[in-house]
């Protein structure tokens, strides 16, 4: 891609929103009105509107919003705009709050207001480039229209998104693309928060990788300085963290460096933010060792009916240690209320009552981060075991926040996407093949390993009616002579290369279609993969579309169906992947640069299948899948061959799993006990020497 010319005004962008966009209430050519203007600090400065509770309420809000706190931010800019405030950064925050409480009309209504009062500028005559928030708040406005179901066609998109990069980026004598200030970041980022398959298509997918790269890279750069200012200053406010999430991180094709830097970052503000609503907080830890009280940190309580907790909270391995330690387990849930805690043959669902091993469900809901901590280290917890990571569920991040209060003594991550952030957090659990020596050193955690795989599974209890399938079902969706490959997971998982994969197949083999599921935003990703196919000269036919399954047996019934699983590029996937070798289809897969790229990896040599279906390439890849299509008898074997070691292997062993995950604890707490308050000053030492003995 060329050079790409810079307009000498920003007009040409406000007209075609305008005409690309059908509502008539947006004015975007009208004047700014603007009766004041935000200064460097966060303050306000102007006319009408700057009162001393006006500027009060606005620094409140705004730090509301930054902290998540979001029904608070809404109620305090809303008295800000009613003291006679207007200006698009108040309307831009107001629609993010009203987004994040799921207020999408009211979201909407305020992104066009601030696309209303919106205003671009040169930086000064002598210069070309332009400065203007209006393409974050193009952006923004087209989410918000988005979440009300008056998505905009991709066609608008895309002409806008083309736009965008003509005033904000350019490309420098050598061929590298730049783009111009912060609100060029945050665009590229909202632009991809959207969707790959929204805010572009794969056509200019190369383009686009850049784009985030420098735009995230830009970003931390900046919150790295800033919060090197503010310590310098000891300045009592918030640190400065990434414009994107560590949970998007995982999802978008960034490198590990940056995914983990971001959570980094993220869980560095988490912890000032603690010290600064919470000051001087901190807890004692009972002495006794022989009852070691394992808590366990969930969102939902039915996260217990599969994964982690179900798998060796039910084993029938004794929970009881060869050296007189006694494990037991106490479950946290922000689901249930603190006055509804109770032992878990009380919890309503029925599920829940062989859980032997566990004492008592105790409920967090409507607990702030330090009283949920106070509650954790009153029962006396020995380690504390954070299940959930960066996952945007319930209340997000609540879990790691209640925990930079470090209400145990050793506290541990199950994340399965990349990292905590270090901080507070001891240990990460993985496996070998996960993390391998040249990634494990770069996490910010100490790990420790499992073996088999660090992602469980409960198939023998959830999907025991599968145990004897050994052969393709016979009611399938799609005729029995097609070869089908399986993408049946998240669209934001799929990219061009492993789509590029199939499509190659696609035209020497005729019986090879692609299977994938319908969701949210299906028009503008049906638009893609059509634009897509049109350049391989592909037939729309050869992909077809299912809904979700409505019960198990039918979704273990499509999986059984199909004859081969692609696994994606960047964001692997895993349960799906599980779910496939239950069901005897095989799923190809190559170990990428990052922990979430890795998970099937892990998965496949816990089965013994690592030499056949983990590449080292997207050569081998194709290759792979070229045999299965062109061999019935391979692919009939490798299918006998994997409904064999479901049982022979050590994936599927639940008391394997549960005996691992015991030692494992046991050795976390026995570090803390031989080196106890030097933990931190040790953890790296310990990181490095221990972990790959």
């Amino acid at each position: 891609m060329g050079r790409l010319p810079v307009p000498v005004s920003i007009g040409l962008l406000i007209a075609c929103f305008a005409c690309s966009n059908s509502e008539s209430d947006i004015e975007s050519n009208k004047p700014p009105l603007y009766n004041f203007r935000i200064k460097s600090d966060g303050g306000l400065e102007g006319v009408n509107c700057t009162s001393e509770d006006s500027m009060a309420w606005y620094l409140q809000a705004r730090q509301s919003l930054r902290q998540g706190r979001y029904r608070e931010s809404i109620a305090l800019f809303q008295l800000v705009q009613r003291s006679g405030c207007k200006h698009y950064k108040l309307f831009q925050d107001l629609s993010v709050a009203f987004s994040h409480s799921d207020m999408h009309s009211l979201a909407h209504s305020s992104a066009r207001l601030a696309l209303r009062y919106s205003q671009c500028s040169l930086k000064s005559p002598s210069e070309s480039k332009l400065r203007c928030d209006t393409p974050e708040l193009v952006l923004n406005y087209m989410a918000a229209r988005d979440r009300i179901d008056q998505g905009m066609e991709l066609s608008e998109v895309l002409r806008l998104l083309q736009l965008y990069i003509q005033f904000a980026c350019a490309r420098d004598a050598d061929g590298n693309l730049a783009c111009h200030g912060q609100g060029a970041a945050r665009a590229i980022v909202e632009c991809w928060r959207m969707g790959q398959y929204t805010c572009s298509n794969w056509l200019n997918w190369d383009v686009m990788i850049s784009l985030l790269a420098a735009a995230v890279e830009s970003d931390l750069m900046k919150c790295n300085l800033q919060n090197s200012e503010e310590n310098s200053s000891l300045a009592n406010s918030d640190a400065c963290y990434s414009i994107v999430q560590p949970w998007e991180a995982t999802v978008f094709p960034l490198e590990n460096e940056l995914v983990l830097e971001i959570a980094r970052l993220r869980m560095k503000s988490l912890e000032k933010q603690s010290r600064i609503l919470f000051p001087g907080q901190r807890f004692k830890y009972l002495a006794t060792v022989q009852n070691m009280r394992v808590g366990l940190l969930v969102h939902k309580i039915s996260g217990l009916a599969s994964g982690l907790l179900r798998d060796f909270l039910t084993s029938p391995l004794p929970l009881a240690e060869r050296r007189g330690l006694q494990f037991s387990f106490i479950i946290f849930s922000w689901e249930v209320s603190p006055e509804n805690s109770s032992s878990p043959k009380h919890v309503p669902n029925v599920a829940y009552k062989s859980l032997q091993a566990v004492q008592t469900v105790i409920g967090l809901q409507m607990l702030n981060e330090f009283e949920a901590a106070s509650r954790i280290n009153s029962e006396g917890v020995k380690i504390l075991m954070e299940l959930m990571g960066w996952i945007p569920e319930g209340r997000q991040h609540l879990s790691l926040e209640t925990m930079t209060f470090r209400p145990a003594p050793v506290q541990i991550s199950r994340d399965v996407h990349s990292t905590s952030g270090g901080g507070p957090i001891d240990y990460l659990i993985a496996d070998r093949i996960a993390l391998p020596p040249e990634l494990a050193s770069l996490q910010p955690e100490s790990l420790l390993l499992t073996t088999p795989s660090f992602f469980p599974n409960s198939h023998f209890l959830n999907y025991e009616f599968a145990l004897n399938w050994t052969k393709k079902s016979a009611n399938c969706e799609w005729d029995k002579g097609l070869f089908a490959v399986l993408g049946l997971y998240e669209y934001y998982k799929l990219d061009p290369t492993i789509f590029g994969v199939w499509a190659r197949m696609a035209k020497a083999n005729p019986s090879v279609v692609l299977v994938l599921q319908v969701g949210p935003y299906f028009p503008s990703f049906n638009s893609s993969l059509q634009a897509y196919l049109q350049l391989h000269e592909l037939s729309p036919s050869r992909l077809r579309f299912l809904n979700w399954a409505s019960s198990s047996r039918e979704y273990m019934m499509r999986l059984s169906c199909g004859d081969v699983l692609f696994d994606p590029r960047y964001y692997s996937t895993h349960t799906v992947a599980v779910d496939s070798l239950w069901a005897g289809v095989p799923v190809i897969t190559r170990a990428g640069p990052r922990l979430v790229s890795r998970v099937p990896a892990s998965i496949l040599a816990s089965l013994g299948l690592d030499k056949v279906l983990v590449v080292r390439n997207w050569q081998e890849y194709q290759d792979v899948a070229q045999a299965l299509v062109k061999s019935k008898h391979l692919r009939q074997s490798l299918r006998h061959r994997i409904s064999e070691l479901r049982l022979a292997s050590r994936l599927f062993q639940r008391s394997v799993y549960t005996k691992r995950v015991i030692q494992i604890l046991r050795m976390a707490w026995e570090v803390f006990a031989l080196i106890g308050e030097q933990r931190i000053s040790q953890k790296r030492l310990f990181h490095l020497a221990g972990n790959f003995a």
